[in-house]
């Protein structure tokens, strides 16, 4: 008997202990998936490439070519990652001609906010072709747009209290198509530059004592509401 009873001693105790086990509430990790994230527009290097041949025309480009030209020198000014490499050829018929073509792209660079600096030439050997290429080589940057789908789950599923499959992806989708700059998803733009100390100092001279601090303006820079509006 006073075994049975030690026997039941023990035995309770593991009877309550599993059951206050089974009423415990189970703690799950919560993850936290933001949208911004899921569906942040993914910058990619995109290598451009445009060949043409150089030919007797005033600076050795059609009028077609000038404007592949100025197109591809617009989207590296905007993108453009690295040097431009302009490969043109030697010992061709069109070699003058492509040799002017050089020259006129370096005198159009700035018009298009290309430094000349960054135009890499590369002459290769043409070997007596006739009609030899030309080309224009450079490496930029582009948002890919995320792709959103169609199919919405039930909105009135919250228990998990996790964002729907699609939110948040048409507004990512919208900054990326319009970026100007596919790099500034990457990081924050370079500083613009040291500030100007002189116009520091005399806007401090101003603020003590107690003048405007702003900069004057003009008599055609005030107006006056018309009278047909009011």
């Amino acid at each position: 008997m006073k075994r049975s009873v030690s026997r039941m001693k023990l035995i309770v105790p593991a009877l309550v202990g599993l059951s206050l086990a089974a009423c415990e509430t189970t703690v799950h990790e919560q993850k936290f998936d933001f949208a911004s994230d899921r569906y942040a527009p993914q910058v990619v290097q995109v290598d451009e490439a445009y060949d043409f041949a150089p030919a007797s025309y005033a600076g050795g480009m059609s009028p077609s070519d000038r404007s592949m030209v100025a197109r591809q020198m617009a989207m590296y000014a905007q993108s453009g990652r690295g040097s431009m490499v302009v490969s043109y050829p030697r010992n061709s018929d069109n070699a003058k001609a492509a040799a002017e073509a050089l020259a006129e792209m370096r005198a159009m660079a700035p018009a298009y906010g290309v430094d000349p600096a960054y135009i890499q030439a590369q002459p290769y050997e043409a070997s007596g072709q006739n009609r030899a290429p030309m080309s224009i080589r450079f490496a930029r940057l582009e948002a890919k747009i995320p792709e959103c789908g169609t199919n919405w789950a039930s909105l009135t599923k919250t228990a998990m209290n996790e964002p729907h499959p699609n939110f948040g992806c048409a507004v990512n989708a919208n900054i990326a198509a319009m970026v100007a700059d596919p790099s500034d998803l990457i990081g924050p733009p370079p500083p613009m530059g040291p500030p100007d100390p002189g116009r520091r100092a005399a806007v401090l001279e101003a603020y003590r004592a107690g003048e405007a601090t702003g900069a004057e303006r003009a008599d055609n820079e005030t107006g006056t509401v018309s009278s047909a509006v009011e």
